[in-house]
């Protein structure tokens, strides 16, 4: 994956960093995905310890399958459906949702983001910690 310039919508922070995607199938937005050996990606869990390890970016937009697109590496990012509780952390939980309450069948917890306001997070993911 190469880092790319700032997405169109959704960017509140022009040093964020993004890379390109290949969705390995439809992809929704604002889910955290996981790249493959064979350069695609599909979404990340909690669930799945193999996905400890790997780098975490976060979908700026949905894809569909074989389609390219950008997702965040490490900066802001604003949507205004989004309710988080401010101050608070924001982990991986199960195919690629983001959740403030860490998924009770997680085989490892990462927090992946802050939530800097309730429509806005800062995307920096952490060290992951098995629970198994």
């Amino acid at each position: 994956m190469t880092a790319i310039s700032m997405p169109p919508g959704g960017a509140i922070d022009s040093r964020s960093v993004y890379a390109r995607v290949v969705a390995s199938a439809a992809l929704s937005g604002h889910r955290v995905v996981i790249p493959e050996v064979d350069g695609t990606a599909r979404y990340a869990s909690a669930a799945n310890l193999f996905d400890m390890p790997g780098p975490l970016h976060l979908m700026v937009g949905a894809l569909a399958g074989g389609a390219s697109g950008d997702a965040l590496v490490l900066g802001a990012l604003s949507e205004p459906t989004w309710a988080w509780a401010g101050g608070q952390p924001i982990y991986l939980g199960l195919n690629g949702q983001l959740t403030q309450v860490p998924a009770a069948s997680a085989a490892f917890v990462v927090v992946v983001a802050v939530a800097v306001a309730p429509t806005v997070l800062f995307y920096n993911p952490g060290a992951p910690i098995a629970l198994t």
